[in-house]
């Protein structure tokens, strides 16, 4: 059982590393089209995005470590599952 303490310290890992995913995939997805100056948005396919996330996920748990908490890995996979699902990336 988590002391508040630790609950609190591992909460804000969590907050951490998605603000850390979300910050590298929005900069690996983006870049400044240097004829317009505009952002423009990368298309990768299902396998390079794939590949991405695993590599960002080493890097974040190398950081900050796992946060091992079955009931909390299932709520994160369905908010994930339902943003994928609400996507145009909706799999392979």
């Amino acid at each position: 059982m988590l002391t508040g303490e630790m609950a609190v310290k591992a909460m804000f890992r969590a907050a951490i590393s998605l603000l850390l995913i979300g910050l590298l995939v929005y900069g690996c997805v983006t870049d400044i089209v240097p004829a317009t100056g505009e952002r423009r948005y990368l298309g990768y396919t299902w396998q390079q995005e794939t590949e991405i996330g695993k590599k960002a996920s080493k890097e974040v748990t190398a950081l900050f470590g796992a946060y091992r908490d079955p009931n909390l890995e299932r709520y994160v996979n369905d908010v994930g599952n339902r943003v994928l699902a609400s996507s145009h990336l909706r799999g392979p």
